[in-house]
């Protein structure tokens, strides 16, 4: 099977945002799922995954997929994946987590302040 071109893979990211900003997340995952390889959009793949499965309060499923996005961010940006990711795991019981997900997007906050500042 061919490669398919990054033009595309960045259609179907575009897509997907725009049906999550229309909180349609079931169509946002359709588009997703025709990725077969996000190449160097793979951050941006699991982001998204990970919060369409958040909006259809899937979410243990949506923690696995926002743990992943999250830790592959570059310093300092990431800060609303570790806060989404703090979210889903509070639904899921796991406070501790949550809070240690939630005190990394505080973290990366004031550090995008700070930079901003300089």
């Amino acid at each position: 099977m061919a490669k398919q071109s990054d033009a595309f893979v960045l259609r179907k990211l575009r897509a997907a945002e725009g049906y999550l900003e229309l909180d349609m997340p079931d169509q946002a995952l359709q588009e997703l799922d025709q990725i077969e390889d996000p190449g160097p959009y793979e951050l941006e793949e699991k982001r998204l995954r990970g919060e369409a499965l958040k909006a259809q309060s899937k979410y243990e499923e949506a923690a696995e997929w926002l743990q992943q996005a999250a830790v592959m961010f570059p310093f300092p940006h990431g800060r609303q994946v570790w806060q989404s990711l703090s979210e889903c795991l509070r639904e899921t019981g796991r406070d501790s987590l949550a809070d240690a997900a939630e005190t990394n997007a505080a973290l990366l906050e004031k550090a995008e302040k700070v930079l901003t500042d300089l």
